[in-house]
């Protein structure tokens, strides 16, 4: 039948692809440490952040690479708290340290991507690498990551974890993330890189001036990281690698609330019609993979259809699932609780299938912006000449 023909093939793409994803984790590899220090600008982007920004910026200026081969510039983005402030007080007690400032504009462009453009425009870093201001960096990440721009790699990626607090949501959360990293490294481990965040990656200046940076992809809000990503893979020859070392992880605050969760996920959503075909279309069978599983046991109860494609379906994608991500929490010493796993299997099918249809449809806020179907529709950003505006930073004139 019709009905059962799905379910099998199905299940067997996903399963082929979950197997995919496993192959690229086998094959990453870590690297021995290299004598090259080039110098690094590390973008923190920052608006609204005066609860995690200075836990963010210690973390950074603790870094065991040599102080003098690296700088950070911070990037407020017109924030509405004390984040402007906080980050002055911060620059002015540290020499490596810049902030620029951002005031709010108006056009319909990214937000977080004309803050990167204006850090890339005055850094003096020949490797660039970005971070969430919520995010708490390794000593040794710039010093990692850096070992691993061989002669034809472009750009670095590494693990990103959430970190759970005693709210069942940031378990659940923090489950769901690690999936996604999973599937980032797999992929650029099979040399076929789609999926990236933003607060774990890096690229070389060079990279970013070849393929004039954001443009083509500046007036979605999100996608600094994948769609960037999907950019070099498509318009260079630069090669993208993980990096699999657990020493550069990075780890970033687990969402208030189920709503700030819903939104983050409708806002990463909201990019699918951006990506290539290909992926697209792999995308939407996985969502009618989900969706047919969901509904599959009322359907076949309601018209007396055999319920065995469905138990079929479900425990194949619970084995992968299960068996990838045991892998990956192994390699790097992460401990997996069946009961969790069991709990953010049946959260992950139920929110997909809403945020598949508002990413393309729908609203969300960010950062106090709100935003419909990835793009501006209340406070935006002017469109700002950034070859004069954002001119190289007098160095003893540390804020601007």
């Amino acid at each position: 039948m019709v009905i059962h023909a799905f379910y099998l093939i199905a299940s067997l793409v996903y399963g082929l692809f979950i197997l995919a994803i496993y192959w690229g984790l086998r094959r990453l590899r870590s690297v021995s440490p290299r004598e090259w220090r080039p110098f690094v600008s590390v973008i923190v982007p920052a608006r609204n952040e005066e609860r995690t920004l200075l836990d963010c910026l210690e973390s950074l200026a603790g870094q065991s690479y040599p102080l003098a081969a690296y700088e950070v510039i911070i990037v407020d983005d017109d924030s509405q708290d004390r984040t402007k402030e906080l980050a002055r007080r911060f620059v002015e007690e540290h020499g490596n340290f810049r902030l620029i400032s951002l005031a709010a504009r108006n056009v319909d462009r990214s937000p977080k991507k004309l803050a990167i453009a204006a850090a890339v425009e005055s850094c003096r870093g020949e490797i660039i690498l970005t971070t969430d201001a919520d995010s708490i960096v390794p000593k040794q990440w710039i010093e990692k990551l850096i070992g691993y721009f061989d002669h034809d790699v472009g750009a670095v990626a590494s693990w990103l974890q959430v970190r759970p607090n005693a709210k069942l949501l940031s378990k659940l959360e923090s489950l769901d993330a690690f999936s996604l990293v999973l599937v980032a490294a797999g992929a650029m481990g099979l040399g076929k890189p789609f999926l990236a965040n933003g607060a774990n990656f890096g690229y070389r200046k060079q990279v970013y001036e070849q393929i004039n940076g954001f443009t083509g992809i500046d007036h979605h809000a999100s996608g600094d990281d994948d769609l960037f990503l999907l950019k070099i893979r498509r318009q260079s020859n630069w090669r993208v690698v993980f990096v699999p070392e657990p020493e550069t992880g990075v780890w970033t605050q687990a969402k208030n609330s189920y709503r700030d969760f819903l939104s983050q996920r409708i806002r990463w959503a909201s990019k699918g019609s951006l990506y290539p075909l290909p992926l697209t279309l792999l995308q939407s069978g996985f969502y009618l993979f989900f969706l047919a599983i969901a509904l599959g046991l009322p359907f076949c109860l309601f018209f007396a259809y055999p319920v065995w494609p469905i138990v079929f379906a479900l425990a194949l994608k619970l084995c992968c699932d299960y068996l990838l991500i045991r892998y990956g929490s192994r390699l790097i010493r992460r401990e997996l609780k069946v009961g969790h796993f069991l709990l953010a299997e049946a959260f992950q099918i139920c929110y997909l299938l809403v945020v598949g249809i508002l990413g393309q449809v729908g609203s969300f806020q960010w950062k106090g912006r709100l935003y419909t179907r990835g793009k501006s529709r209340s406070r935006r950003i002017e469109d700002l000449d950034l070859s004069s505006s954002f001119a190289p930073i007098d160095q003893s004139q540390k804020t601007v």
